[in-house]
């Protein structure tokens, strides 16, 4: 016998599909315990989260997480960093909403603009006065006059104006009064805004602020002349304007990548941990704000639970039953291929037996047809495929087959009596039974000696026989028995006939 047997794949492949049942067994039992250690994972990681979020309202968020030893140090720097980037983007919108591009036309921007010169009895004094004025000009008591007299949007409005000194050698033409600029300092207010009534209201807001200042600072600090000198209103291409607008869209976009990045990094008990703090903190604004958290479709009723008050819940998940539905038919299939491929030496259906023991096989007889199985059809049509390159044959013909062969070997060595051995001939009696039925009315003779490895008694009657058959039953016979039966028989000087197998 060889030391090696070579394996059929495609026998493999159709010996797991007959397995269908166990695989489908399989797959259901591996979708359920998936499916429940999904949920079972899910449930802890649900109230590992929320009690995570209640402390992280409580406390440090730093002690928090450092003292969490599912998170990692750098997960840890992670979770901080993306934090505090959503807290800075939530502040940031009413700064995006602001300059955005649908409120500002950086080709077309309105400008107002105002000169002013300031006289006093020296130059020195009069920049001192100029620099007041800029003080007051950016000054939050400025904010307050305009909330108070114009409707400006005035979040940002520190950022639509500028005062700047100026050259003050232009105060020599404005007559006598200003003659001598060594005295006089000049300075322009520089306002601009979305749109043309705006920019004019800041601009006439500020020259009426500047205006009211000037007679306060007379009081205040020293005498001195404040005149206009001008002004003037036009449309401009402002490339600040442009820069601020892309780099609001920048800040967001590259804060939200990172943000995005960040999130997709974190573990699993991170991302439940994120996702339930920052559901806290959108659901605690929009009570402060007096809005509904989350509402009932149907009724209307809110549907927020405070932190203090939830119960973790846990949720199935899809990925964990296919993951289960997959692995567990896969882990069956190998099961089979180890223990009936690789660590069992018994008789194979596919095996090559005339190869394999140089002795040539009369018959394959296959009783798969006989045995009545739920949705038997199934299998009839797996083993249809298999052997659709082959010629299929009933019981009946396959008996008359072998029986015909044994008979050609049996007068072609002048044996009208020979003997069938095998291992559990019992368990085949039904199909040895119809053989030698068939063997009779030839003319043959046969005694059947069942395990003559195993039973001295039936071993002993070997004695005086010429011709023998050998007749096992696939995937119940051993290899080794196979092979201790042939060197018996060549031992005896009994002529090996041929094999016959029973599938």
């Amino acid at each position: 016998m060889k030391e090696e047997r070579e394996i059929n794949l495609i026998d493999v492949l159709f010996d797991c599909l007959l397995h269908w049942r166990g695989i489908i067994l399989f797959m259901l039992i591996g979708a359920v315990l998936a499916g429940a250690g999904g949920f079972a994972k899910s449930y802890l990681d649900s109230g590992s989260s929320i009690e995570m979020a209640k402390t992280f309202t409580e406390s440090d968020p730093s002690i928090l997480l450092e003292n969490n030893k599912d998170f990692k140090q750098q997960e840890i720097a992670t979770i901080k960093q993306t934090l505090s980037q959503k807290e800075y983007l939530k502040r940031y919108e009413d700064y995006a909403d602001f300059f955005s591009y649908e409120n500002w036309d950086y080709t077309n921007v309105p400008n107002v603009e105002y000169i002013y010169a300031v006289k006093a009895d020296d130059y020195k004094s009069a920049q001192n006065l100029v620099n007041k004025y800029r003080f007051y000009a950016t000054s939050d008591e400025f904010i307050e006059y305009l909330k108070e007299n114009t409707s400006l949007d005035t979040r940002f409005i520190n950022e639509c104006y500028s005062v700047t000194m100026q050259d003050g050698s232009g105060a020599d033409v404005m007559g006598e009064e200003f003659q001598g600029a060594d005295s006089v300092c000049m300075f322009k207010i520089h306002a601009y805004y979305m749109d043309e009534e705006g920019a004019k209201i800041l601009g006439s807001a500020l020259n009426d602020f500047i205006i009211a200042k000037s007679k306060s600072l007379n009081n205040e600090v020293s005498k001195h002349s404040l005149i206009s000198m001008g002004e003037s209103f036009s449309y401009k291409y402002d490339m600040g304007i442009l820069n601020k607008l892309k780099s609001v869209e920048d800040n967001i976009n590259n804060n939200l990548i990172n943000m995005g990045k960040n999130i997709d990094n974190f573990s699993a008990e991170g991302k439940s941990y994120y996702e339930t703090v920052t559901q806290e903190e959108a659901a605690q604004e929009a009570l402060a704000n007096g809005e509904p958290v989350a509402v009932d479709e149907e009724t209307g009723e809110e549907l927020y639970v405070p932190l203090d008050q939830r119960t973790a819940e846990g949720s199935i998940s899809k990925k964990f039953i296919l993951v289960g539905a997959v692995l567990f038919p896969c882990l069956y299939i190998g099961i089979i291929i180890v223990l009936k491929y690789v660590f069992n030496a018994k008789l194979k259906r596919g095996d090559d037996l005339s190869e394999i023991y140089k002795t040539p096989v009369l018959g394959k007889i296959s009783t798969v047809n006989d045995k009545k199985r739920f949705l038997g059809f199934i299998d009839k049509w797996i083993i249809a495929i298999r052997d659709r390159n082959k010629r299929s044959f009933t019981k009946e013909e396959a008996l008359d087959l072998s029986a015909s062969s044994v008979k050609i070997a049996a007068k072609k060595n002048d044996f009208s009596e020979i003997i069938a051995i095998g291992c559990n001939m019992t368990k085949i009696n039904d199909v040895s039974s119809k053989l030698y039925e068939k063997l009779s009315g030839e003319n043959i003779k046969v005694e059947e000696l069942d395990n003559i490895l195993y039973n001295p008694e039936t071993l002993g009657k070997l004695a005086g026989k010429k011709g023998a058959v050998i007749i096992e039953q696939i995937g119940n016979t051993l290899y080794e028995e196979l092979e201790k039966e042939i060197e018996i028989l060549n031992s005896q000087d009994i002529k090996l006939l041929g094999i016959i197998t029973v599938e």
